[in-house]
């Protein structure tokens, strides 16, 4: 079975993050990044910004691929994490309404104390951390989508 492929987009300003609750599965209920999946012919990249154009009406001038995932559970991802940052000094930006989920500022410090799945837990500060290399990771899951494991490549 061939992973679908996908993007996920952390946005940075002023100390916080932009983070979906999702309205939808996968992760229904749970804090995100913003992202979707690659339509034909697309690459990452663009469907990094296209997703992020269209979910949060953000344009972001640079995004930097920040992880690699391999999901191995009921269905198969691939998933490509990247990071941008909006001018620190700008006011923080409006949003439009998405029907994904609830998009909200959050203090990066508290991240990981929200509802975000376990893989995310795991990759999240590897993502952050800028003068790291690309993160790369294999993360297997039961039939219930319940992490069991996972191998870091990085």
């Amino acid at each position: 079975m061939q992973p679908i492929l996908c993007t996920l987009i952390y946005i940075v300003h002023q100390g916080q993050v932009l983070m979906m609750r999702r309205r939808k599965q996968p992760n229904l209920g749970l804090w995100t990044a913003p992202g979707g999946k690659l339509e034909p012919g697309e690459a990452p990249a663009e469907c990094a910004r296209r997703e992020l154009r269209e979910e949060t009406g953000l344009v972001v001038d640079k995004l930097t691929l920040r992880a690699v995932l391999n999901d191995e559970g009921p269905q198969r991802w691939l998933m490509f994490v990247y990071f941008g940052e909006l001018n620190a000094a700008a006011p923080r930006p409006g949003l439009i309404e998405c029907p994904e989920g609830e998009l909200v500022w959050l203090d990066l410090d508290i991240v990981l104390q929200m509802e975000i799945p376990a893989a995310d837990a795991v990759f999240f500060p590897k993502v952050m951390a800028a003068d790291s290399p690309v993160y790369e990771a294999k993360f297997f899951y039961d039939q219930n989508d319940t992490l069991l494991n996972w191998i870091d490549f990085s």
